[in-house]
């Protein structure tokens, strides 16, 4: 009977709202620095708390995100290039970063500074294995279907919940694979989430395209695998927390 309503819902809204197949979702993300820390079993409880302290000031810190999408591709990068902090008194400009997904050829191209240093990352798309569940909710509007998935290489649950009234497979960061746009993200109950702030579907709206030019060192899936494999053992091995997996 659950699984006949949920249909229900989503089939409603696809003829309300329209399918759709291009674009532009404004992402907010945001993080809980306690439940960050709480995975960190090599840390006492004071000093969690002194870590607390120390990064509140970042973590407190919100940055908004702009995903352009249609049925065939994703291009997903900061929605501003300069930002101040809330309290005004700081304005800084990010690293470059442009995630772009092509659905029609199975590939993605990524463009980013990790860990101090620029890399070109291409390789083929490789999806998490969704588990699509029997919850819906409404976010911006839209009627969302609820998936699971677990992230083995940063040991991370994920959360996403996506939306068919979008015939794209597209989402935020390096989510996608569903049968409509991720309209929202939860890492580990609630450490980083992604939430959608607004939709764009006008029609007029241009896709953007990467700059001309861009240098950076050439790796693959594997190669960017291996940055945070080394990260997270030498962030341990210092018993740190490995910050950037968020």
């Amino acid at each position: 009977m659950r699984n006949l309503i949920i249909i229900c819902l989503v089939f409603v809204s696809a003829l309300v709202q329209g399918q759709k197949i291009s674009g532009r979702i404004i992402y907010e993300t945001s993080r809980d620095l306690g439940k960050t820390l709480a995975k960190a079993k090599f840390m006492s409880k004071e000093e969690k708390d002194r870590e607390s302290e120390t990064w509140k000031n970042m973590f407190s810190q919100k940055t908004k995100y702009a995903l352009n999408f249609t049925d065939k591709n994703s291009f997903y990068t900061f929605e501003n290039q300069q930002e101040t902090t809330e309290d005004g008194t700081f304005t800084y400009t990010h690293d470059d970063f442009y995630l772009t997904r092509d659905f029609e050829k199975g590939t993605y191209f990524d463009y980013q500074n990790v860990l101090g240093k620029t890399y070109i990352v291409e390789d083929s798309l490789k999806p998490y294995n969704w588990k699509i569940m029997n919850d819906v909710k409404d976010i911006a509007g839209y009627i969302c279907m609820k998936a699971v998935a677990y992230d083995a290489l940063k040991d991370q649950k994920i959360e996403a919940w996506f939306c068919t009234d979008f015939v794209t497979s597209s989402g935020p960061d390096r989510f996608y694979g569903l049968p409509g746009v991720i309209m929202e993200v939860t890492l580990d109950d609630g450490a980083y989430v992604i939430s959608t702030v607004s939709v764009d579907t006008n029609p007029a709206l241009e896709y953007p395209k990467l700059p001309k030019k861009v240098k950076g060192k050439k790796i693959n899936t594997d190669g960017y695998n291996k940055i945070i494999v080394d990260y997270i053992k030498q962030s341990e091995a210092m018993h740190r927390l490995p910050w950037w997996l968020y």
